[in-house]
């Protein structure tokens, strides 16, 4: 499960709870999921992704492509068009 870090415009690093931090370097805010071994710094914006739920979500698309539990289409209106087809 990722956590976050927090640098500050100085360089030092705070924690604010075991799992979650925030970075801010140079006035931008910025979170850095922590995975074992790796470290690396995304906007703000995009921290969700590293949050547990989405993952599991992340996990749970990656099973069901595995799994073949996807369609392709050809073009968005044909796509739009199985989203309001009763299954």
């Amino acid at each position: 499960m990722p956590s976050l870090i927090s640098v500050s415009v100085a360089g030092s690093t705070t924690a604010t709870s075991s799992h979650e931090y925030v970075a801010s370097v140079e006035t931008k805010v910025f979170s850095a999921p922590v995975l074992p071994g790796n470290v690396f710094f995304v906007p703000n914006s995009q921290a969700y992704y590293w949050t547990p739920e989405w993952q599991a979500f992340e996990k749970q698309a990656d099973a069901d492509i595995a799994a073949g539990r996807i369609e392709q289409f050809t073009s968005m209106n044909d796509a739009i068009v199985a989203l309001r087809s009763p299954e």
